[in-house]
C-alpha cells in the first residue's frame, strides 16, 4: 500500500544556526499547527553538512515516521548572499556584460555604482550592443549580431536589453543568448529579463551578481540534492524566494539571486503561521500586524499584508553595497538582539550596536564571562530562567531599569516606523532574542509569541506558497483597461501555475497599475503577482535528479571537498566595500571646498549631498536623482571639475546654458541618457 507524503520539511540556514522543521499541512488546525518536530543544530562552515545533521535530527524525533512519507523539503539559505556581502573570490567569476542599448545608456555604463572590490572581481568586459527596445516596444535600433560575436575568453555572460520585459518575442536578448551559445558552446549566459523589474541599472546589476555567483550556486544546491538523496528521501526540493515564495531546486541553479535573502520573509510568513493570522478566526483581515524576528545580533521588522505575504521594498534593494531590482520584503533592521551588548558610559546606559552574536554562550556575562548582554538583563528582571542568574545579581537596580526602557523604546520605534496608520496594531514576536521584549509596546494592542516562534524561519520555509510575478509596460491606446489588466492576471496565474502551484487555490496577491506621465499614448506600468500552495502533482513529482558531476559521490566526499576551497588571494582593505563617498569622512566635521574667489569646487561627497537634498526638494516630480549623482560621481572620477559661483561673479554678457529634460520617470529609468544629449549646442 501506497504511504500517503503528508509531510514537508523546512530549513533556514543562517549564520549562526541552521533549523529544520517537519510538519503536516493537514494538521493546521491542531494547536501545535502540524509541526511534529523542530530542531536546531548550529551552522557549519559548509550548509550541507549542517542540513544533513539538522534534517537527520528532526527526523529522529518523529517516532514511526516513514521517509517515504515526506513530501517535499524546502531549504532557505544565506550562503549566496554572503559570497556577495563578503567579496569572496572563491565564489564569485568574471562577468562579460552585453548591453543592448543602442546609443543610450552610456553616461551610466556597467559596474558604475559597484563596492570597488565587487568591480574588480567581477569585470570581465563591458560592451554596448545596438537594439533595445521604446517603451512602447518599438525597436530602438535592430540588433547588430555582428558586434556579439567577439572573442574574450569569458564564459559568464549577463545579457540586459533597454525595456527588455517587453521582449515577449525573443527579438534581441534571447537572440544574442543563442549567439553566444554558438560560438562558446557550454557558456552560461543569463538575461536580465528572467532576473530583475523594470530600471535598467538595477536590473543589470542583479544580472550581474546572479551570473558571478551562478556556478557556486549550481555546486552548492547541488549539495543540497546530493544531501537529500543521502538522508533517503525521495521527493522534490525547493529553494525559498525573497518575496517569500519557493522555486524548484532547478531553477534556482539558473538565478541563484532570487534565493539571496529569503529568511526575513520566512521568519515573517512562519511566525504569521505559527501565531494562526492565516485562519478564517484571526484578526488578520481587520488590523496592521507586524513581525518583529530578534536573532542574536539585529531584529528585522516588517509589516504583513492581507495576503500574508511581508510589504515589498520600493523600486530597489541593496545588496552587499549594489543596488538591484527584484522583488524583497520592506524590513527594518535595528541593532537589537540576545546577545547585544549593555554598557554603562558617561552615566548613560547604552544597548549596542556591538554584540557578542553566536558566542553568547562563551562571552555572556550570564553564562560565565565578563560580557553584559541584553539576554543578561532578561534574566536580571526575573523574565527568564537562562543561564546562571547569580552572575547577574550584582547588575544594579537602575542599569537593569535604564536597559529595559532602552529596549522598550528600540523596539517601539522600529515597529512604529513599519506602521501605516496610528491604530494599534499586532506584534507577533520570533526568534531565539526574542525574550528582550520584556514590556507593553507603545502602539501595540496585542503581542503573540507562538510555540515555535524560535523555528519561524523553518516553518515558513515549510508553508511557503509557489508565485507568478508580471511587471510590464502596457500601450493602453484604444484598449479596454479592465481587459488588459485581467490580461496581465492570467498571465501572472499561468506562470504561477507553470512553476508547481496548484490552478483550483492560486490568487491574485497584487496589483498595481500605474499611468507613465509625459507620455503621448495611454501607457500604463502593471504589475501583477499571483500565489499558490503547491499542487499535488508537484509534490510527487519524484526525487530530486543528482548530475553526473555529483551522482557517485559520497556526501562524506562532497563535504571534504567543498572544505577544501583555496584560501582568499588577498586581505581585503574596509574601504573596498564602500560604495557611499560621504562614509570615508565625519559628516559633522566635514567642509566643501570653497576658494578665495568664493567658487565651490563639487566633491564626490558635494554630489552625494546635493542628490539627497534634490531628491527630498523634488520629491513631487521628475524621478530619483541617482542616475545624475551618479553620472556626476563618475564625471569627477574621470577628472571633470564642476564648480558653484554666486551669480553676481558673471559678466553681463556671459552665458548661462540650462539643461532641460523632460519624459516619464519610468522611461528614463530604463532608457537612460548616452551622455552626449547636451553636446549638440
Amino acid at each position: 500500500m501506497a504511504i500517503e507524503k503528508a509531510f514537508k520539511v523546512g530549513v533556514d540556514v543562517e549564520g549562526t544556526n541552521t533549523d529544520c522543521v517537519i510538519l503536516n499541512p493537514n494538521e493546521s488546525d491542531a494547536p501545535n499547527r502540524g509541526i511534529r518536530s523542530a530542531m536546531k543544530t548550529p551552522t557549519t562552515p559548509n550548509v550541507t553538512e549542517g542540513i544533513v545533521k539538522a534534517i537527520e535530527g528532526a527526523i529522529s524525533q518523529c517516532e514511526g515516521m516513514s521517509r517515504d512519507s515526506i513530501s517535499a523539503v524546502m531549504i532557505g539559505t544565506t550562503s549566496f548572499i554572503n559570497a556577495v556581502v563578503q567579496a569572496d573570490e572563491r565564489s564569485l567569476r568574471k562577468v562579460g556584460v552585453l548591453r543592448i542599448c543602442g546609443p543610450y545608456t552610456r553616461e551610466n555604463p556597467a559596474f558604475l555604482d559597484f563596492p570597488p572590490i565587487l568591480a574588480r572581481i567581477m569585470n570581465g568586459h563591458v560592451a554596448y550592443l545596438d537594439g533595445g527596445l521604446e517603451s512602447d516596444t518599438r525597436e530602438i535600433m535592430k540588433l547588430d549580431e555582428q558586434q556579439v560575436l567577439r572573442e574574450k575568453g569569458i564564459t559568464d555572460v549577463a545579457v540586459c536589453g533597454v525595456f527588455s520585459q517587453l521582449d515577449l518575442e525573443g527579438l534581441h536578448e534571447a537572440r544574442v543568448r543563442r549567439i553566444v551559445l554558438e560560438e562558446i558552446p557550454g557558456a552560461d549566459v543569463i538575461l536580465s529579463q528572467d532576473v530583475g523589474q523594470l530600471g535598467l541599472l538595477e536590473r543589470e546589476n542583479a544580472t550581474i551578481l546572479n551570473t558571478s555567483i551562478l556556478k557556486h550556486a549550481r555546486k552548492t544546491i547541488r549539495g543540497f540534492k546530493q544531501a537529500i538523496t543521502w538522508l533517503g528521501l525521495s521527493c522534490p526540493l525547493f529553494l525559498t524566494q525573497n518575496d517569500g515564495t519557493i522555486i524548484d531546486a532547478d531553477v534556482a541553479e539558473t538565478t541563484p539571486i532570487k534565493t539571496f535573502n529569503s529568511g526575513p520573509t520566512n521568519s515573517m510568513s512562519g511566525a504569521a503561521y505559527l501565531a494562526g493570522l492565516d485562519t478564517a478566526s484571526s484578526d488578520l483581515p481587520n488590523a496592521q500586524v507586524i513581525v518583529a524576528d530578534v536573532g542574536g545580533t539585529t531584529c528585522d521588522v516588517c509589516a504583513l499584508l492581507p495576503s500574508g505575504f511581508p510589504r515589498q521594498a520600493g523600486t530597489w534593494v541593496e545588496i552587499g553595497g549594489v543596488r538591484c531590482a527584484f522583488a524583497m520584503p520592506e524590513v527594518q533592521s535595528i541593532a537589537l538582539g540576545g546577545g547585544t551588548r549593555v554598557e554603562e558610559r558617561d552615566g548613560q546606559i547604552h544597548i549596542g550596536p556591538e554584540s557578542v552574536g553566536h558566542r553568547l554562550l562563551q562571552d555572556g556575562l550570564v553564562f560565565g564571562n565578563s560580557t553584559l548582554t541584553t539576554t543578561g538583563i532578561v534574566v536580571a528582571s526575573n523574565k527568564a530562567d537562562i543561564g546562571d542568574s547569580s552572575r547577574v545579581s550584582h547588575v544594579p537596580a537602575r542599569v537593569v531599569e535604564q536597559a529595559r526602557l532602552k529596549i522598550k523604546h528600540m523596539l517601539e520605534a522600529a515597529i512604529d516606523s513599519m506602521k501605516l496608520t496610528a491604530d494599534d496594531c499586532i506584534c507577533v514576536m520570533a526568534g531565539g532574542g526574542s525574550i528582550v521584549q520584556m514590556d507593553e509596546l507603545k502602539g501595540v494592542g496585542r503581542i503573540i509569541r507562538p510555540q515555535f516562534h524560535d523555528c519561524a524561519k523553518a516553518v515558513g520555509a515549510a508553508i511557503a506558497r509557489v508565485s507568478g510575478q508580471i511587471d510590464i509596460v502596457k500601450t493602453l491606446e484604444g484598449l479596454d483597461e479592465d481587459k488588459v489588466v485581467e490580461g496581465v492576471c492570467d498571465e501572472a496565474r499561468k506562470r504561477a501555475i507553470d512553476a508547481g502551484a496548484d490552478p483550483d487555490k492560486v490568487k491574485i496577491t497584487e496589483i498595481e497599475n500605474l499611468p507613465l506621465q509625459y507620455v503621448s499614448t495611454r501607457a500604463f506600468r502593471i504589475v501583477v503577482k499571483a500565489a499558490g500552495p503547491l499542487a499535488r502533482k508537484a509534490l510527487l513529482k519524484g526525487a530530486v535528479s543528482v548530475s553526473r558531476e555529483t551522482d557517485n559521490t559520497d556526501i562524506a566526499d562532497l563535504i571534504t571537498s567543498q572544505h577544501a576551497k583555496s584560501e582568499p588571494k588577498a586581505a581585503k582593505d574596509l574601504f573596498d566595500f564602500i560604495v557611499s563617498p560621504s562614509a570615508y569622512v565625519s559628516v559633522a566635521d566635514y567642509r566643501p571646498e570653497v576658494d578665495g574667489n568664493g567658487v565651490w569646487w563639487i566633491s564626490e561627497i558635494d554630489c552625494e549631498f546635493l542628490a539627497m537634498g534634490a531628491s527630498i526638494l523634488a520629491c513631487g516630480g521628475g524621478g530619483p536623482g541617482y542616475l545624475c549623482y551618479m553620472a556626476g560621481r563618475d564625471a569627477i572620477r574621470r577628472g571633470k571639475r564642476m564648480s558653484v559661483v554666486d551669480i553676481d561673479t558673471l559678466s553681463e554678457d556671459g552665458w548661462i546654458l540650462g539643461n532641460i529634460s523632460y519624459g516619464a520617470p519610468t522611461v528614463t529609468l530604463e532608457r537612460t541618457p548616452s551622455g552626449t544629449e547636451g553636446m549638440c549646442f
